[in-house]
């Protein structure tokens, strides 16, 4: 008998853990929904760039000229979600949700203000666990110069990527590291970004 209850307790406390364990549904799916798609757009948009060269891309300007739109599109309306909710948070509209959010304010080129307005929000939610660090420092280099973390560069030659001016070269590694950007070594990063170097 004492088996049994011994069982049952350890079989309860177990439920209890998996039911905890699970992520919580997003407080706001319908929000959720909509981010991912306006994200997909993003994509689908810079999808048509990838591997076209920059020679190719200055003969044929209707895909950079449909990144752009896009981008003004989904800006506008993420302006318009952030005024109503606050910045989505991975408690509003979940892990992918949040990531969503913080692509397409990654892509904000075309307001900085929004973008900087974006990165305050951000900064004040992470220690709640509400963001993910990674996309602060990314936007923080996409708006800062010069950089933290090495993220940001540009094509300088066919196969070869160059980040943008670093604030401090001998800690970037150790700041990437702090901030769970992978990968950690900015060497290995620029390895891989030279592969978008047409």
């Amino acid at each position: 008998m004492h088996t049994k209850r011994v069982t049952a307790i350890l079989c309860s406390l177990l439920l209890a853990i998996a039911v905890n364990a699970q992520p919580t549904a997003p407080t706001h799916p319908q929000l959720r929904e909509e981010l991912l798609k306006m994200a997909e757009a993003d994509q689908k948009a810079r999808a048509a760039l990838t591997g076209v060269s920059l020679e190719e891309q200055q003969r044929n300007q209707r895909p950079i000229q449909h990144m752009m739109e896009v981008d003004r599109v989904n800006t506008k309306r993420l302006q318009a979600i952030v005024e109503k909710h606050g910045w989505p948070t991975i408690t509003m509209v979940g892990e992918d949700g949040a990531h969503a959010a913080w692509l397409l304010a990654q892509h904000a080129d075309a307001n900085p203000d929004f973008q900087r307005k974006v990165l305050e929000m951000m900064e004040k939610l992470l220690p709640l666990d509400e963001v993910r660090a990674s996309h602060v420092a990314y936007l923080h280099d996409r708006i800062t110069r010069p950089q933290r973390y090495g993220t940001q560069g540009t094509c300088v030659a066919p196969g070869k990527w160059q980040p943008h001016e670093l604030e401090k070269p001998d800690e970037v590694d150790r700041l990437r590291e702090k901030a769970g950007i992978q990968p950690v070594k900015l060497a290995e990063y620029i390895e891989t970004m030279n592969q978008f170097c047409k």
